[in-house]
């Protein structure tokens, strides 16, 4: 893939990752999803990040990668504490020094747009940016509905009593959210990975004007390799309907060993089916 075949194509799309591995995954599993309809996929991100996400593509054809055009800009350097699992916020801290590196991509990505695309750049309307959206769309819209002051009552079906967020977040990660959130408000709309079967109920809410305004809402499936399944798809297929409750703390948390025993010691003790699943950032 080069410079000539984006400018041939009617489509092209330029992935930007927030980085942290939750995000990174799933925007390359997003751009080989796309990628095999043969549209052209630039993959944006530093140069460490870029190696996270093609060590860390499980279930995917290496060779995969050859379709994606990878871009890898340099940042400035940064700070990269430990994480604390010891810290009176659960919110991955060590990570902010690294997510407000990426905000030197600003400029690299313009010049980017214009080498790709150049005939798009002339008619603005043409320009689509897209939220990708890689948390629930429960979590996306609970957060949201908290942070815009509960603008509306909730319907019978939905949980009254959902924990607060307060305290989660700290200042910083707070602040960077709401400088981007003012970016994202230009977008055509939200992409989630999810679908309507599992979370209907909160695409439906989120549509809502008062959360986002005009903007659309959609979702996908996740795209499956049949050449190579995963253990944990055989592993559901195989248990009762209605008989699994599915538990993730994303890379939002960061667990001590100790915590980590101590859930699999719980989970073991509890003589219920378990899918346990760690995996270190």
């Amino acid at each position: 893939m080069n410079k000539m075949d984006s400018e041939k194509a009617p489509v092209v799309v330029i992935m930007v990752s927030l980085p942290a591995q939750g995000h990174l995954n799933q925007f390359s599993q997003l751009s080989h999803l796309i990628s095999c309809y043969d549209i052209p996929v630039h993959y944006v991100g530093s140069a460490k990040h870029n190696r996270q996400v093609k060590l860390r593509d499980h279930g995917l054809n290496p060779m995969d990668n050859t379709k994606i055009h990878f871009h890898e800009f340099s940042n400035p350097p940064f700070l990269s504490p430990h994480p604390n699992p010891h810290a009176t916020s659960m919110f991955p801290a060590h990570l902010h020094p690294s997510i407000e590196g990426s905000m030197h991509l600003h400029q690299p990505i313009s010049k980017l747009l214009h080498a790709v695309s150049p005939a798009m750049l002339l008619q603005s309307q043409m320009l689509k940016p897209m939220c990708f959206q890689c948390i629930s769309a429960f979590s996306v819209f609970t957060y949201l509905w908290e942070a815009f002051g509960k603008p509306f009552p909730l319907a019978a079906e939905i949980p009254k009593e959902l924990p607060s967020m307060e305290g989660y977040f700290n200042l910083e990660i707070m602040n960077f959210s709401a400088h981007q959130y003012e970016f994202a408000k230009t977008a055509a709309g939200d992409l989630h990975n999810t679908c309507r079967l599992t979370e209907g109920t909160y695409l439906d809410l989120l549509a809502n004007e008062l959360m986002n305004g005009s903007k659309r809402q959609w979702t996908m499936y996740r795209h499956k390799n049949s050449n190579s399944p995963d253990r944990y798809l055989e592993w559901l297929d195989k248990q009762a309907p209605h008989s699994v409750v599915y538990i993730s703390f994303g890379t939002s948390v960061s667990l001590s060993d100790k915590q980590i025993r101590e859930l699999a010691i719980g989970l073991e003790q509890s003589a219920q089916k378990v899918y346990l699943g760690v995996e270190g950032c």
